[in-house]
């Protein structure tokens, strides 16, 4: 029973390569819009051209800094802390102050996934810093159509609460069904929180 058992797990591994899932992270165009990082205040690591070339942010956050760069160029499209969304040029976005989440610090309190179907939308969740003891979650909606191409929050989708009672940390996980899932965690008991974002 061992020796199949064994076999089944290195089947599987060996399998494991050929699941679309497990290549999300190597595909080119997900390289290029991870290309740029924004953290700790005012610092910001470009990795297109393969080493890393530090830049200044305008972020003064030490901690939860999420950025998107283009998939096609690696170009910044825009970087949050939870509380201000800047754009490419390093200033406030248009409509991107006064986010409810990670006001203060949270160990992640902003996460940015793209809008299935959508290539020129994003979503951009943000949390509450656990201070607050109230763990709520928000979400707006980010596109890169308004201001001339600078991006913007829409009006009407910005600081929408889906949640509360959370811990400060979030993260995203591709799906392999051209799905992303966002998950949490309560701030007060074991339990994993997973929202499913779908084209619907």
């Amino acid at each position: 029973m061992r020796i199949n058992c064994l076999s089944l797990l290195l089947l599987i591994l060996l399998l494991a390569d050929q699941l679309s899932a497990q290549y999300y992270d190597r595909r080119p165009e997900y390289l290029r819009a991870n290309s740029k990082w924004t953290f700790g205040k005012n610092l910001g690591l470009d990795f297109s051209s393969g080493a890393p070339v530090p830049f200044q942010s305008a972020s003064a956050s030490h901690e939860g800094n999420a950025s998107v760069a283009d998939r096609a160029t690696g170009a910044l499209l825009f970087y949050s802390d939870g509380a201000t969304c800047w754009n490419r040029e390093h200033t406030v976005m248009l409509n991107g102050s006064g986010l409810l989440g990670n006001r203060g610090s949270a160990a992640q309190g902003v996460c940015i996934v793209p809008v299935i179907d959508t290539p020129e939308k994003y979503y951009l969740f943000s949390l509450e810093q656990n201070e607050h003891n109230t763990g709520r979650l928000y979400y707006s909606v980010v596109d890169m159509r308004l201001d001339n191409g600078r991006g913007g929050i829409e009006a009407g989708r910005k600081n929408i609460q889906l949640d509360a009672g959370l811990s400060e940390s979030m993260v995203a996980v591709p799906g392999d069904q051209c799905d992303i899932w966002l998950m949490v965690h309560a701030r007060e008991i074991p339990l994993f929180k997973a929202y499913h974002i779908t084209a619907s």
